[in-house]
């Protein structure tokens, strides 16, 4: 089974014609040692269609005519509202950057959905914590080191956005080993949703 995924590794390499990279020794055992447990690993979560105004956003910005576009994506309310925002991990395409692919966070207008945020690069999990930063949940993406290692970071709202780049250490991005609630799990890339024709 080919394991390319989305998992950045930052010295050169290899590029195949997803546009993606290969998972991190670390995170393939991690892969594995789940699939071996039974648990669902290799599986991308749910089979619905992404609402229409956030693949207009993903279309625009993100698709190539010679590269396949996959994502992972999670309803989840962020700001206690009780509307669910959208949190959409996008790979391949034109979407990935020598450090990673973007984690979109879209918020809920009065009809439909508007970006927020876009966090690069990251890759997941992606969590959502209990902590709230001006009334919303903290995130938690992961990023890769120079070295190649990987690491969780935690974002904080400003009460615009989250910080755009998760590998500059701040005020809002800090280091963390929590996972929090893990709402967009890790697959490799043939195991994500593929970005197709929108259903009619």
């Amino acid at each position: 089974m080919d394991y390319s995924a989305y998992w950045p590794i930052v010295e050169a390499m290899t590029v195949d014609s997803a546009g993606v990279r290969p998972l991190p020794p670390s995170v393939l055992a991690l892969v594995i040692g789940l699939t071996l447990a039974g648990l669902p690993a290799l599986a991308a979560q749910g089979t619905s269609v992404l609402p229409s105004d956030i693949r207009d956003v993903i279309r625009e910005q993100y698709l190539s005519p010679d590269r396949e576009t996959r994502y992972l994506d999670a309803a989840v309310d962020l700001n206690a509202d009780g509307q669910a925002e959208y949190l959409v991990y996008v790979a391949g395409g034109s979407a990935c950057g020598t450090g990673g692919c973007p984690t979109l966070v879209f918020t809920h207008l009065a009809s439909g959905f508007r970006l927020l945020s876009t966090i690069a690069p990251s890759y997941p999990p992606v969590g959502v914590t209990s902590d709230i930063s001006k009334g919303w949940r903290n995130l938690i993406v992961r990023v890769t080191d120079r070295d190649g290692g990987a690491r969780g970071v935690e974002l904080k709202f400003d009460g615009q956005s989250y910080p755009g780049n998760p590998t500059v250490a701040g005020g809002r991005v800090k280091d963390t080993k929590n996972q929090g609630r893990v709402v967009i799990n890790a697959f490799p890339f043939e195991r994500m949703k593929p970005f197709g024709p929108e259903r009619r």
